[in-house]
């Protein structure tokens, strides 16, 4: 009677860091498959995926594959990222490959034995780049080429699970076919279900027109007592630029979405899809100020600011009277605008003028609200 061994399952986290996202996700594109994810690409600059590795029969090995950027967008993203690896892939084009010391510092980490610095480009420019490397750095190297990718994922297991660790590695470089790792392309996703056809958008113009609304190529634009919405005719979406900006003394002007729900079911009419007529809805629902509870709460999120400083300008500009009604009453829960620009006073951050010239505006408005 034979006696089988289970075969150990192995691992190990490996980061892939490089000066070009785009080119790292590729790379982890072609050794993951399906095992990739990419969606905190365009906001983190951030993709994971999974390679394995048949050890034999003694083991099977998985590498956790993390694509890092250099830049990172979150204070303390990359040291988060970083714990906990096991082996490093430095993923380059030649005139990259000097630059390679300074990838690795710059997110703290450090040479070892572990490392793989992978060329992408034709073979004689990448065998120049890592002579280049050796010769500058005074230190030894080995070159190898990649049939394909999968190769590197060989290399990295091995080295890992290698129990004969030299105490001086030289480095050691992988070249890579750019036929073999393209570059990442990210897929621009396009709700086509609500998007609508040059015929449907000239049936809503048409609609908004005669009811006299203000038309700029595929937009509605609406101003409201908020600030100025912004209604596309081919997708539906709604954004809004608070005007409340337009009194402060910072420089980021904001432009939040409002999400209107699209439900459409229930319309009917002859010679125009339930699309546009939905559309068509929205553009009339935001002019006529006939909008759900749950629409004016996200309104009124975006109208206020926590950053909201007074300009230094306002008595020039004048802010509307309605403007600052509604900031007053709304923007802070706890201490009212007028309180909370004394306070600024009293820091030194609002000089007296500006805090007596909005002083006497409130009084105004609330004047005519009473009244």
């Amino acid at each position: 009677m034979s006696i089988q061994i289970p075969r150990t399952r192995l691992i190990f986290k490996v980061l892939v860091i490089g000066r070009d996202l785009a080119l790292q996700t590729g790379f982890l594109i072609q050794v993951s498959g399906r095992n990739i994810s990419t969606q905190l690409f365009n906001t983190l600059g951030i993709s994971l995926g999974i390679a394995r590795f048949d050890g034999g029969e003694d083991c099977s090995v998985t590498l956790q594959l993390w694509a890092i950027p250099q830049n990172e967008r979150v204070s303390g993203l990359s040291q988060s990222f970083t714990k906990g690896h096991q082996a490093i892939f430095v993923i380059v084009r030649p005139n990259e490959v000097r630059e390679v010391p300074e990838l690795i510092t710059n997110l703290s980490l450090r040479f070892s034995s572990n490392v793989v610095i992978g060329v992408v480009g034709s073979y004689d420019e990448a065998v120049q780049a890592c002579e280049d490397f050796g010769a500058h750095y005074r230190e030894g190297y080995k070159i190898l080429q990649a049939s394909e990718t999968s190769d590197v994922i060989s290399l990295l297991a091995h080295k890992i699970t290698s129990k004969n660790k030299r105490k001086i590695q030289s480095s050691t470089f992988i070249i890579l076919d750019e036929s073999i790792c393209p570059t990442y392309v990210h897929p621009i996703y396009r709700l086509s279900e609500i998007e609508c056809t040059d015929e449907e958008i000239s049936d809503i113009r048409t609609i908004l027109l005669d009811q006299g609304l203000q038309l700029a190529g595929d937009t509605c634009r609406i101003q409201i007592k908020e600030g100025k919405a912004s209604i596309s005719l081919k997708t539906g979406a709604v954004s809004m630029e608070p005007d409340i900006c337009n009194f402060c003394i910072h420089q980021c002007k904001r432009q939040a979405n409002v999400c209107i729900i699209a439900v459409d079911s229930g319309w009917s009419s002859q010679g125009i899809s339930q699309k546009a007529l939905l559309i068509a809805a929205k553009v009339m629902a935001i002019a006529e100020r006939r909008l759900p509870q749950h629409v004016e709460s996200q309104i009124l999120r975006a109208s206020i600011c926590a950053k909201f400083e007074l300009s230094l300008e306002l008595e020039r500009k004048g802010i509307p009277a309605d403007l600052l009604a509604a900031y007053s009453r709304k923007s802070i829960p706890v201490r009212s605008l007028l309180e909370v620009a004394e306070k600024r006073v009293k820091d030194g951050k609002l000089p007296r003028g500006a805090y007596q010239i909005l002083k006497s505006r409130l009084v105004t408005v609330e004047r005519s609200i009473s009244d």
